[in-house]
C-alpha cells in the first residue's frame, strides 16, 4: 500500500462505527484525534502515574521496559472503584461495539491495559513486529507526540500479511 499518510485513515473523532471499521478493515488503524475529551484526559493524567508505579501483584506487572517505565494493568482483577477513569474510558460502549464488529462476539475488551511512559528517546520502544493474538488494540496517548516521542507506527495494510501468517500456522499445526 503505498502513498497512504497519517490523514488517510484519520477518522471523525465522533467514534462513527462504520467510518473506524471501514479504516482498520482498509489500513489496519484509524485514528481519531480529539475523541478523548479534556475532562477524561485530565482524570487519566492523575491516574497515570499512580498506574505506572502499581505494585500490587494481584493485578498489575511491572515490566523491564528500556525505553522507560510500564505496567500491564489486568482489569478484571481490579478492586472496585480503583483507576475509575481507566475502567470508563476502557469500557467505553464504543469500544465494545467495536471489537465484537471487527473481532466478532465473544471477544475481550481490553481486558489488560498497558501504561508506558517512554523517556529514553535513544532506545528503540518495538522494532516491527505484529502479535500472537488476533487483538484490536486502542491507544490513547495523554500529551501531543510527535515524530521524536516514539509514537506508536503501523504499516497500512500490514495486517492482513499478519493474519494469514498466523492463519497458516494455525492450519499446519492443526491449532
Amino acid at each position: 500500500m503505498t502513498g497512504v499518510t497519517l490523514q488517510d485513515f484519520t477518522v471523525d473523532p465522533s467514534f462513527n462505527m462504520d467510518q473506524v471499521e471501514r479504516s482498520l478493515r482498509t489500513y489496519g488503524a484509524a485514528v481519531l484525534p480529539g475523541w478523548a475529551d479534556a475532562a477524561m484526559l485530565a482524570s487519566l493524567r492523575n491516574e497515570f502515574e499512580q498506574v505506572l508505579n502499581d505494585q500490587d501483584e494481584g493485578y498489575a506487572y511491572q515490566i523491564n521496559y528500556a525505553p522507560g517505565r510500564a505496567v500491564s494493568i489486568m482489569r478484571d482483577k481490579l478492586p472496585r472503584g480503583r483507576y475509575p477513569a481507566l475502567t470508563g474510558f476502557f469500557e467505553h460502549p464504543k469500544m465494545r461495539e467495536m471489537a465484537e464488529r471487527y473481532i466478532g462476539h465473544p471477544c475481550l475488551l481490553n481486558y489488560e491495559v498497558y501504561a508506558t511512559h517512554e523517556s529514553k528517546p535513544a532506545v528503540s520502544v518495538a522494532p516491527a513486529h505484529f502479535d500472537k493474538l488476533w487483538t484490536l488494540k486502542y491507544m490513547l496517548y495523554l500529551k501531543e507526540v510527535g515524530r521524536d516521542d516514539a509514537p506508536f507506527g503501523i504499516i497500512p495494510g500490514s495486517f492482513k500479511v499478519a493474519r494469514e501468517r498466523f492463519r497458516s500456522i494455525f492450519e499446519k499445526d492443526n491449532l
